[in-house]
């Protein structure tokens, strides 16, 4: 496990040195999760709320349908697969 955070670690300032020379690591934000593994999840959902909170950032989310396109005029887009969720952002806030 030390070798792999090492390898991570490693990793992760090698794009902070990429972002940095290309200029734009100021206006990057890096998010790092982990996933412990699954466990048996019987809590109600929290994509209403994600939603809430991204309207209350300035943004306008949509979560189509796996065959449908986000409008245009949607800056987050929201892709969920089961009881997790990608979002995608078009633009900044």
């Amino acid at each position: 496990m030390v070798r792999e955070l090492v390898r991570m670690d490693a990793a992760l300032g090698t794009l902070i040195r990429a972002l940095t020379d290309v200029g734009i690591m100021e206006r990057t934000a890096i998010i790092i999760i982990a996933d412990h593994g699954m466990t048996p999840y019987w809590g109600g959902l929290g994509l209403p709320d994600l939603v809430r909170v991204l309207q209350g950032l300035g943004y306008k989310p949509k979560a189509p349908a796996s065959d449908q396109k986000a409008p245009a005029e949607s800056d987050a887009v929201l892709v969920g697969t089961g009881i997790s969720v990608q979002v995608y952002f078009r633009r900044q806030p």
